[in-house]
């Protein structure tokens, strides 16, 4: 998975700051559109900068095996960031969100919430730490899937194929002052009808139960079958590197430069 960044054909999104809300709540969203190449190089000298600046220590909190592989990745090109993940203990179907497709950031600040109060018992000695949540929400054809509940949900959704939309929620929080920024990533994939032997072999293996419409662009077996992806594969696997490096700027420049 290291490799998704350096192929044009996973071309991200960029992002540019867009403050809702005031300072005093403590909370910033971003959204996103599309910048040309010096912007991406700007923004990624500017992020050099922050990382350089406040040598930060990076918590994700998640158990997803695919977001801390990219967050190993991504560390690997950032060394002054000293990465570790940690486990969130939440609820999500204890979490409601009247507009479905929003969920994603409510149960992402809901891990937030949860997490915060265990670092900050930790104490990190003076330094610098922030804490990254995530949370995606799929659509197919619209309408929001979640993960298949058994061999005969999972076949429809790979025998269907069709449109499907990622709503990758990411929040970063300054654990030190609890000042939080969020964004929301979007990207497009246009998927054929898997074959039948294609679906017996990932029904086979079983990670198609762990994945909301049971859909894994990223596999061997299902790449040959994806026509178009409009947006970037990190964002697809759950952890828009483009949204959380620009939260990180936003988090580094608020609270400790």
């Amino acid at each position: 998975m290291a490799s998704f960044r350096a192929d044009a054909a996973w071309c991200g999104l960029g992002m540019q700051p867009h403050v809702v809300g005031t300072m005093s709540h403590h909370t910033r969203r971003i959204a996103t559109h599309r910048h040309n190449q010096g912007e991406a190089m700007a923004d990624e000298a500017r992020l050099r900068r922050v990382l350089d600046t406040c040598k930060p220590t990076l918590v994700l909190g998640s158990q997803s095996k695919t977001r801390r592989t990219l967050l190993q990745a991504w560390n690997e090109a950032h060394p002054h960031v000293t990465c570790r993940h940690v486990r969130a203990d939440v609820d999500e179907r204890g979490v409601h969100e009247p507009d479905e497709t929003q969920l994603a950031v409510s149960i992402a600040m809901a891990k937030k919430d949860a997490l915060l109060p265990v670092l900050r018992s930790e104490g990190n000695g003076g330094g610098c730490t922030w804490l990254v949540t995530c949370d995606q929400v799929v659509l197919q054809d619209g309408e929001v899937v979640h993960k298949p509940k058994d061999a005969e949900e999972a076949t429809l959704r790979l025998k269907r194929g069709g449109a499907v939309e990622t709503r990758s929620a990411v929040v970063c929080c300054d654990v030190a002052s609890g000042w939080t920024a969020h964004a929301m990533d979007v990207a497009h994939v246009d998927v054929d009808s898997l074959p039948s032997d294609v679906v017996e072999q990932l029904l086979l293996e079983g990670d198609v139960y762990g994945c909301a419409g049971g859909i894994m662009v990223e596999h061997p077996l299902v790449q040959p079958h994806v026509n178009q992806l409009r947006g970037s594969m990190d964002s697809v696997l759950g952890l828009p590197l483009d949204a959380m490096e620009k939260l990180l700027v936003q988090v580094a420049e608020t609270c400790w430069m």
